[in-house]
């Protein structure tokens, strides 16, 4: 057995035995949905949340990332201890219609802070139009 393949066994080991967050294919995909969020603000209601461990960069795709791309949208990637990750992301040009107010070509700088044992998040979103930070928390289940 080489060195290689007995850290990668290891690495699966800790992934089926133990809680830290190492994924075996060094990629996990979430499905993530709010619980509580605001009624105005561009936040979304559901997104997925793709996190390349190996590459140390993440993907997010929702009903904003498509508006702007056809593909999920590259976001940074730390890790801010052993069961806490933070991806961070910025979409420019979105236009979003909500209950108080409208924003056009708008910029927001998104935040995202997920523990990967429990499943929680809290998503901070600061935009540079009418909206103050918008945030919210929920729940990302591994798809």
């Amino acid at each position: 057995m080489t060195l290689k393949s007995i850290i990668a066994t290891l690495g699966l080991g800790l992934t089926l035995g133990t809680a830290a967050p190492v994924f075996a294919d060094q990629s996990k995909v979430f499905e993530c949905v709010y619980t509580q969020k605001p009624n105005r603000g561009p936040v979304p209601a559901t997104f997925t949340l793709t996190i390349k461990q190996d590459e140390q960069f993440a993907l997010i795709e929702d009903v904003f990332t498509r508006q702007l791309h056809s593909y999920p949208v590259r976001a940074r990637l730390s890790q801010l201890s052993k069961t806490k990750w933070r991806v961070k992301w910025q979409l420019v040009g979105l236009d979003y219609q909500g209950t108080e107010s409208k924003v056009s070509g708008g910029i927001v700088d998104y935040s995202l802070s997920l523990n990967v044992l429990t499943g929680r998040f809290v998503m901070n979103g600061t935009t540079r139009e009418y909206f103050p930070t918008v945030h919210g928390n929920g729940r990302c289940i591994p798809a």
